[in-house]
């Protein structure tokens, strides 16, 4: 049976960690407001989609939703919308005649399984075919922190350039990409899906530039990319690995 497993993932949300404190000091700040902002119509989408990001997830603490003209609405505590009208004031220091935000996402994705005899002076991790994964070497390095000495196999890599907030599809011959992915301050955030064959990847990422975020499916049975030998038994893992690239 398949299952997905989180390995690194190297994320944030736009608002400060005290925004998702499950303590909070006093009843005031966990009471529920709605709250109206006002945003620049050039921007409404791509801060309501970041927002979106930074209050949902597994343990969501706020929503919103656009409001009336120019505005958005958002219901959460207190203390996050501090956080929330602290972003959208700092829109005003961004040039609206400023060329329009193109952002690049890569997608490696690696095929890996148990690593027998691994070499005791090396990395923990050996990679089989062409391709020798440099560039997600401390993903890598995650990976064999957590399960152990690995072979890897890349079978594809997949990257998408896309206009800030805009959706970007990518196909390759193994897998292919759909995201919406928004910046705010630096800091990436959105919904991506990837298909590879009959397993599927659906997701919603925050990213720091040059950050790694790593999941695993166990027991993966697909293509193979650049493969190593196998003869079928062996104890396959597809490991997803995505990083905004600066």
């Amino acid at each position: 049976m398949k299952r997905l497993i989180a390995l690194l993932a190297v994320a944030g949300t736009i608002l400060s960690a005290s925004c998702r404190d499950s303590t909070p000091r006093d009843a005031e700040s966990a009471a529920v407001e709605m709250k109206v902002y006002a945003v620049p119509a050039s921007r409404s989408n791509e801060v309501r989609l970041m927002l979106q990001g930074a209050l949902g997830g597994d343990n969501p603490v706020g929503r919103v939703t656009p409001g009336p003209g120019d505005t958005l609405v958002v219901v959460a505590p207190a203390q996050v919308q501090e956080g929330v009208r602290g972003l959208i004031s700092g829109l005003d220091a961004v040039d609206p005649k400023a060329e329009p935000l193109q952002l690049t996402i890569s997608y490696w994705m690696v095929v890996g399984r148990p690593l027998q005899n691994a070499p005791p002076d090396g990395p923990g991790y050996l990679v089989s075919g062409d391709s020798k994964l440099t560039a997600i070497e401390s993903a890598l390095a995650t990976i064999v922190a957590t399960q152990g000495p690995t072979e890897f196999t890349l079978m594809e890599k997949v990257q998408i350039t896309a206009l800030n907030s805009d959706r970007g599809i990518a196909r390759g011959r193994h897998a292919s990409v759909e995201q919406r992915i928004s910046e705010i301050d630096g800091r990436v955030t959105g919904d991506v899906a990837v298909h590879v064959g009959g397993n599927t990847l659906d997701t919603r990422i925050a990213l720091e530039p040059g950050q790694l975020l790593v999941m695993g499916q166990v027991g993966y049975s697909g293509g193979m990319g650049d493969a190593f030998d196998t003869d079928g038994s062996d104890d396959l893992t597809l490991y997803y690995v995505i990083m905004r690239q600066l």
